[in-house]
């Protein structure tokens, strides 16, 4: 009796190919869907501030949009590494650095801040 060993081998290549088509389309697959996550991400809460600058709105009211630091922070971190995949530009980080510069709270802006509000308390006592 003959053993044929073609069919046998035939099909372990047949199923060796079919699970190798199986995880390169898990992988793209993966990529495609954390690419349209960031998309949807961008889309949805970064808005443009200024022709410089832009912010992270944390609320759903894109008319009267909120930034919070820690928004922006987080922001700026997702732009970082969407950045590494080839997703984002140096000059979208750049553009929520430069609203997090403007608007972050330092000791000046702090006791400026604190003059106008004796002023106005003084005026209207």
């Amino acid at each position: 009796m003959k053993s044929n060993k073609y069919p046998v081998i035939l099909s372990l290549l047949i199923i060796l190919a079919y699970i190798g088509v199986l995880i390169a389309l898990r992988i793209n697959h993966e990529t495609d869907v954390k690419y349209k996550a960031y998309q949807d991400w961008q889309h949805q809460f970064i808005v443009k501030y200024n022709s410089k600058q832009d912010l992270i709105n944390t609320i759903k009211n894109k008319k009267k949009p909120v930034a919070l630091s820690e928004g922006q922070g987080y922001g700026m971190q997702i732009i970082a590494k969407a950045g590494q995949k080839g997703w984002a530009k140096q000059s979208q980080f750049e553009r929520l650095l430069a609203y997090y510069l403007e608007n972050r709270i330092t000791e000046k802006k702090i006791i400026i801040r604190l003059k106008k509000l004796l002023n106005v308390l003084a005026t209207t006592i």
